[in-house]
């Protein structure tokens, strides 16, 4: 009573199974409804649809001056139309998806969703920490949330297709270390190598330090024997060249690769781009060729993880038990 202040939006999102957050993104059905009053002062953004599904966030005074408003009211938008379309593909049990979904991405992923989200909070409760003792310059809600959760990722992908034995890694173009540091926590046998030191890397313990590398990588000759998986996590120069080391390294030997910037061979930037869908789908597709053409199944999956670049190729060695493990899905663009 009495003091100054603004209002705020507070957005909390739940789950009942698990109390999770989401980074599901999902095209709008038609017949659903969202509102988001723009004539209200903002005490409160709803969103709902005809069958009573409903979320909404509301305002909370909080002492604040008034000019962080505007972006407050627009990012507390967004989130709220993203958990939205999250709650549209699930019924009242939390994992069928609507039959009337289309969309340009994959109905399927080898990993489902209360799998992926049990594995996630628990490293989440593990490893989140590194959040607020991160001494890298960059955002650590960004690169350590994002690590977590394509740690998670393989995590369950390598339960899925290795059942019997923890398989073996090698994490080119490692940059912080952080994804390397996180699958040796979880008692995997890899090495993360990259060609310059992180000041971070020190800060993993010896077990995983040892095993970080300074080295410089000879894309057109480089193998890695013995080694079950081969890992581009942005890898940039490294990412058109993964199909290629894999085989290389094993007939046993897969790839996992999340492209970000558009390289191609000959550390080139790549220049196509298809109109009708865009420059990023259409590196996407042609790093995807790349292992087709060198006689992997793959997968595209679409990772739960903070980030625009958030679709990842999984690439296996035909005539593998991992490749027979994992039924063919849907690709990028198909309905």
């Amino acid at each position: 009573k009495g003091s100054k202040s603004q209002s705020v939006l507070e957005i909390t999102s739940a789950d009942t199974e698990a109390e999770n957050d989401s980074h599901v993104r999902k095209p709008k059905k038609k017949g659903s409804r969202e509102s988001t009053s723009r004539k209200k002062t903002l005490k409160e953004v709803t969103c709902t649809r005809g069958d009573g599904i409903a979320l909404e966030a509301v305002l909370f005074p909080y002492q604040r001056d008034g000019r962080s408003m505007p972006f407050l009211k627009v990012a507390a938008g967004r989130l709220i139309r993203a958990h939205f379309q999250r709650a549209k593909r699930f019924d009242l049990d939390g994992l069928r998806e609507e039959d009337e979904y289309q969309a340009k991405m994959p109905k399927e992923s080898i990993i489902n969703d209360r799998e992926y989200y049990q594995e996630y909070n628990r490293m989440k409760a593990k490893y989140g920490k590194w959040a607020q003792e991160w001494p890298e310059c960059t955002d650590p809600q960004k690169f350590v949330f994002e690590e977590m959760g394509i740690a998670t990722f393989l995590l369950l992908l390598w339960k899925k297709t290795n059942p019997t034995k923890k398989p073996t890694f090698v994490d080119l173009g490692c940059g912080n270390g952080f994804l390397t540091y996180l699958l040796i926590s979880e008692g995997f046998v890899g090495k993360g190598i990259d060609m310059q030191r992180r000041n971070i890397w020190e800060l993993f313990g010896k077990d995983v330090g040892e095993n970080l590398v300074l080295e410089e990588i000879d894309l057109a000759n480089c193998k890695y024997e013995g080694v079950d998986w081969v890992i581009g996590n942005h890898s940039d120069e490294i990412t058109p060249y993964l199909p290629l080391i894999a085989q290389r390294s094993s007939p046993m030997t897969h790839y996992f690769v999340l492209p970000c910037c558009f390289w191609d061979f000959g550390n080139v930037k790549f220049q196509k781009s298809d109109p009708k869908i865009g420059k990023y789908a259409t590196y996407l597709k042609y790093i995807r060729s790349i292992g087709e053409d060198n006689e992997f199944v793959i997968t595209d999956e679409l990772l739960r993880i903070p980030s625009t670049k958030n679709w990842a190729h999984v690439g296996l060695a035909k005539g593998t038990a991992a490749a027979a493990s994992v039924k063919a899905l849907p690709r990028l663009g198909d309905a």
